[in-house]
């Protein structure tokens, strides 16, 4: 089997476009610069469900945004926040990547997430039981599933060269990107969004993880020095919400219009991690 790397038998793949949102700031370029700076987005949590699930961690990095302004009211009413923080990332990643006029049936869309909107099926299921059929929306299912991020995309870029969402735990947004990364190389596709988007910190979340014991941390008096995986005094790792999506294509497509490439794909591989 040959060996699955650019620039011997497969294509070279670059990145032309990135954009980030992250509990440090709202783009790629000033979290890059705050994490040299050695801060960090791990703070108090204020949430409600905190005090009324008595959780022992109470301690993340919630994002600096919300992503309703950036959005028309229809598009408001027919989205979940998944689809919010995808629409809205992969129109600054697509704007940094310099707006390209591309063939539709060369673009691929490949967003991966761990968990999806669980939460908000949950609430709708209890909106059934209490109102009955008609407090649930008919756009519940599209606004909720797992794959309405990629979707959300997908529709408004017209991507007709794959719209996928890889589902795979912690990896699942560096499997967005090896998946686009294949089906460039692969001759499917020229260039891809992709990346990977995640819901807000969530009760169930904390709870199931806090119950592992090791495995979050509690040290809530220090939010900022509680997460350090290579520290022998580790006490385990915080929540922290973030989303992030990049273009990428082939060096020959990028050349073609003449593209800011900003690095380049050397390869990928996907293990397990689930």
């Amino acid at each position: 089997m040959a060996e699955l790397v650019t620039g011997k038998t497969l294509p070279n793949v670059v990145v032309t476009g990135v954009a980030m949102t992250t509990a440090l700031a709202t783009d790629a370029e000033t979290t890059w610069k705050l994490l040299q700076d050695s801060q960090s987005g791990i703070r108090k949590l204020e949430d409600s469900f905190i005090e009324e699930f008595d959780l022992p961690v109470r301690i993340g990095g919630h994002l600096l945004e919300e992503f309703d302004g950036g959005l028309t009211r229809a598009e408001r009413h027919r989205m979940g926040y998944l689809q919010m923080m995808s629409t809205i990332l992969s129109r600054r990643a697509w704007e940094n990547a310099g707006s390209p006029e591309v063939d539709s049936n060369r673009l691929m869309v490949s967003i991966g997430t761990g968990l999806g909107s669980a939460e908000q099926i949950v609430f709708s299921y209890d909106d059934l039981r209490a109102r009955g059929m008609k407090a649930v929306s008919p756009l519940a299912v599209q606004k909720y599933m797992p794959n309405g991020a990629a979707a959300a995309v997908g529709l408004e870029r017209h991507a007709r060269a794959g719209v996928i969402t890889p589902v795979s735990a912690c990896a699942s947004g560096s499997e967005g990107i090896a998946q686009a990364w294949r089906n460039i190389v692969f001759g499917e596709a020229d260039i891809a969004i992709c990346g990977g988007v995640e819901v807000r910190i969530e009760a169930v979340a904390i709870a199931a993880f806090a119950k592992m014991r090791i495995v979050m941390s509690t040290k809530n008096d220090d939010p900022a020095g509680a997460c350090r995986p290579f520290d022998r005094d580790r006490t385990g790792f915080v929540f922290g919400e973030a989303g992030a999506l990049m273009v990428i294509e082939t060096e020959e497509h990028a050349k073609a219009r003449g593209a800011n490439i900003l690095a380049r794909i050397m390869g990928a591989s996907i293990t397990s991690d689930g």
